[in-house]
């Protein structure tokens, strides 16, 4: 990623704060005109190096013309860790809902078969929910990423509701909660 930031420069890329990094997780901040050039040169770097991960971008919450990218390696990330707690305690693909807000996520959310989209989610994350309920291709920043066996259709609820109180209104609405349960 160094090689990024020195190639695009410190007032274009930069690290985020150490909290958002650890061993298995480098993410940075980027001005989001430079996504045509700066996406293939990290794809190109990476390969050159034999690095095989998996690139999560999208557009920051807090804007800015701002974008982000969380570099991970290939077999880790949220839907990677949704399969295996499924999996580990025998949950089956009806009984586990997966929720987010943000591009981070949407691995995460193509791969369960039941999701809650939040209402305070980025656009990009409510145009991919948008697309699945029409029955569209996966979000373009998931190309060619694995999303989903495909066996059952993917139901994707759109929750009014931001944040938790969106998570328990897309579990009502999806039959896991009674509405008195959660008011």
């Amino acid at each position: 990623m160094d090689n990024i930031v020195t190639t695009f420069g410190r007032d274009n890329v930069v690290y985020r704060e150490p909290v958002e990094m650890h061993d298995h997780k480098l993410t940075v901040l980027y001005q989001a005109q430079l996504r045509d050039q700066l996406l293939p040169k990290l794809q190109q770097v990476l390969h050159e190096a034999g690095i095989h991960g998996t690139i999560i971008e999208g557009g920051c919450s807090h804007g800015g013309g701002w974008r982000f990218i969380d570099l991970l390696p290939r077999n880790a990330g949220k839907g990677t860790a949704l399969q295996y707690v499924r999996q580990r305690f025998v949950f089956d693909e009806d009984s586990t809902v997966a929720a987010g807000d943000s591009c981070n996520d949407l691995l995460m959310l193509q791969q369960c078969r039941l999701s809650v989209v939040v209402g305070n989610s980025v656009d990009e994350v409510k145009q991919w929910a948008s697309s699945v309920q029409q029955g569209l291709q996966p979000h373009p920043h998931l190309a060619g990423q694995r999303a989903g066996s495909g066996k059952q259709q993917q139901i994707v609820y759109q929750a009014k509701q931001p944040v938790a109180a969106g998570v328990l209104e897309g579990l009502a609405a999806l039959g896991f909660l009674s509405q008195q349960a959660i008011n």
